[in-house]
């Protein structure tokens, strides 16, 4: 969809304040309040934006794991049976179909070793037969870096960062119904998910600020629907020699600084880093790549770059204390 020049600074702007007022905003983006409210609302109905809480489930004693695979078949029914199976699985945070080397990324959500040997033999016994082209990796942190290129306009965007602290946290039963609602998109006030939930306000607000100090709730976003503004969105996939720190450093300052690129996951199994980002077009992602080998230098041996085509499950809090 077209948007103004000024509706593309407030996206630019707000996609990791959503928790900042309309006045900050304002005199961030030197626009009037009015034109801030009129456009917000605009991009939200138009679903170019969608409110979310960004939770460091790893904070929770969660981690997280990447696995890619393709079908051995090509027949629609088995697609759409994998499919199913993966978006009504209590673990799968994501699943989305793409190209190049694999079919399939999923995004597995776990507490122990246990649940995600479950997992794996659950899946493989439904469908171990006509899986190929495995691959797996833990996603040991990650980092939202913002849609920079939405707007000619530079904005700071501060980044989120989920799974940096060993530190695991105590939390009860209330606290994880507050997590799965606020991890719902939604527009909805805090006394309308306050009453959902059957506490005060008060009570809600207390718990919201004691998870915020936990670091468990790190704050709220606007996530960007890449596709309304004319993005697609890529993974790189790095394979890097040996296992420096100064190698993660630049590669994370190349993509903090990179307008095109969304997010940064450094990982331990098939590859070395996952990097998101979102583009105009293949040609331009093929240039991403190649601008991550010099970020890297001599250190990275190897870089896949696959295309999103669809999503069919995000969700931002897929767990239970079942």
């Amino acid at each position: 969809m077209s948007l103004t020049d000024k509706e593309r600074a407030i996206l630019a702007c707000i996609q990791h304040r959503a928790d900042e007022s309309i006045p900050k905003i304002a005199r961030i983006t030197k626009l009037t309040e009015h034109t801030i409210r009129y456009s917000l609302r605009k991009l939200i109905d138009e679903k170019v934006i969608a409110k979310r809480a960004y939770i460091d489930i790893y904070r929770l004693g969660f981690s997280k794991h990447a696995f890619f695979f393709s079908l051995s078949i090509t027949k629609e029914a088995a697609r759409r049976q994998v499919i199913s199976y993966l978006q009504k699985h209590p673990r799968i945070a994501y699943l989305a179909e793409i190209g190049g080397d694999y079919r399939f990324k999923v995004d597995i959500c776990t507490r122990n070793q246990s649940e995600l040997r479950e997992f794996l033999l659950s899946f493989s016994e439904r469908f171990g037969d006509i899986l190929r082209d495995k691959a797996f990796v833990q996603l040991l942190e990650q980092t939202e870096v913002g849609v920079k290129c939405v707007s000619s306009r530079a904005f700071e965007v501060l980044p989120l960062r989920m799974g940096v602290s060993d530190r695991v946290e105590e939390v009860d039963e209330l606290d994880h119904r507050i997590l799965a609602i606020l991890s719902e998109i939604s527009e909805r006030s805090f006394a309308d998910l306050a009453r959902e939930v059957g506490i005060s306000l008060s009570t809600f607000l207390y718990r919201i600020e004691q998870l915020k100090r936990k670091k468990i709730l790190i704050g709220f976003r606007y996530v960007v629907n890449g596709k309304l503004v004319g993005l697609g969105d890529y993974f790189h996939l790095l394979y890097v020699k040996g296992m420096r720190d100064e190698t993660r450093q630049r590669l994370f300052a190349f993509c903090e600084s990179h307008p095109n690129i969304r997010y940064f996951v450094p990982c331990i199994g098939s590859w070395d880093f996952e990097i998101g980002s979102n583009v105009e077009n293949a040609e331009r992602a093929v240039e991403i790549a190649d601008q991550l080998y010099e970020a890297g230098g001599e250190s990275v041996s190897r870089i896949q770059t696959l295309p999103l085509f669809r999503f069919s499950k995000v969700s931002n809090y897929p767990l239970s204390i079942a």
